[in-house]
């Protein structure tokens, strides 16, 4: 500050002018590893962000993957020479489904928590007050009024396909077929592999729920409302 002081009494010029970038010159060490911070910070909320959208990009893949075949084996099974054994395909794409889109919401889950905790203590730092998407209170507000509604569509999506597939095999197995049960074996190792599908993926879907409502409580047990 002396040296600004004193280059501005010879030249009253330079205060207006150099004064800016001498002081970006000569800011301590602490300053320049905060600006590294917060640009290394942004650089990752960045790639977390692109990280968010692939990861939804799949999801949306694997919904229309999931219901194309489903649909595929109910025309497949129905048609005038179908063979409703082919149902029993349906519950382990539930399964399959189940999982991947499991797996991925749980993923999301965890960049938006290292994106709204972590990277946020470092860019909140130096007086910053810019409250990020993920950190928004309106948007976890909006999480925990949708998660009924949520889970509600996954089970209809994912595990409903693959349980009235089950029950109409074993329907028209009872009413196509005069033959004792025991001369069909791997009739019925299919309705016990499908019923096993159909209990995972319902156990999957609610487990994934309550990771999912786990992480948004948490979060708003350390948020105030803005209204409040």
């Amino acid at each position: 500050m002396q040296l600004n002081a004193g280059m501005a009494k010879l030249h009253p010029r330079f205060s207006a002018k150099y004064s800016y970038p001498l002081r970006r010159r000569l800011s301590t060490a602490e300053e320049r590893r905060l600006v590294s911070e917060q640009e290394t910070a942004r650089c990752y909320y960045t790639a977390m962000r692109f990280e968010i959208n692939q990861h939804l990009q799949i999801i949306n893949q694997i919904y229309t993957l999931y219901l194309a075949g489903t649909t595929a084996l109910f025309v497949a099974s129905m048609s005038k020479e179908g063979n409703y054994n082919l149902l029993l395909l349906v519950p382990f794409l539930s399964l399959g489904a189940a999982n991947l889109l499991g797996s991925r919401e749980r993923n999301i889950g965890c960049i938006a928590a290292y994106c709204s905790n972590e990277l946020d203590k470092i860019l909140q730092k130096n007086g910053a007050s810019i409250t990020q998407w993920d950190n928004s209170f309106v948007l976890h507000e909006l999480r925990y009024r949708n998660f009924n509604s949520d889970q509600v569509a996954s089970l209809m999506l994912v595990a409903a396909p693959g349980i009235v597939a089950w029950a109409i095999s074993i329907f028209k197995f009872y009413k196509l077929v005069d033959f004792p049960f025991p001369k069909f074996p791997l009739v019925f190792l299919g309705w016990l592999a499908g019923l096993v599908c159909i209990c995972c993926t319902v156990l999957i879907i609610i487990l994934t729920a309550r990771y999912r409502k786990r992480m948004i409580d948490l979060h708003r047990s350390c948020q105030v409302s803005p209204w409040q």
